[in-house]
């Protein structure tokens, strides 16, 4: 069955645009922004490594220097979908709160 939209809690994104539903208003996402909110979504619940989303999203091993540039995009997830939606765990990752 044809499936637009990947539904996590309260948000839906969409596969085919970069963009994410809440609350019935379009959000625009960038690239590796829709990517990372995409694999915690296919990942509810899941604790999720820097190095993961690295090697999984990024396509590359996980160096250390590496994880500003996923922090930073996190960031700004977080300041478009909302502060409360992507929790760190510390020491291990973060999660998608659905």
């Amino acid at each position: 069955m044809y499936q637009e939209y990947l539904t996590a809690g309260s948000l839906k994104i969409s596969y085919f645009e970069q963009v994410v539903i809440k609350e019935e208003k379009r959000i625009a996402l960038t690239y590796k922004e829709h990517q990372v909110l995409l694999y915690f979504a296919k990942h509810q619940g899941e604790i999720i490594s820097l190095c993961e989303l690295c090697e999984e999203v990024w396509h590359k091993h996980y160096y250390k220097s590496d994880s500003y540039t996923i922090m930073t995009c996190i960031r700004h997830l977080r300041d478009k979908i909302g502060e409360d939606l992507i929790i760190t765990i510390y020491g291990q990752g973060y999660v998608l709160k659905v």
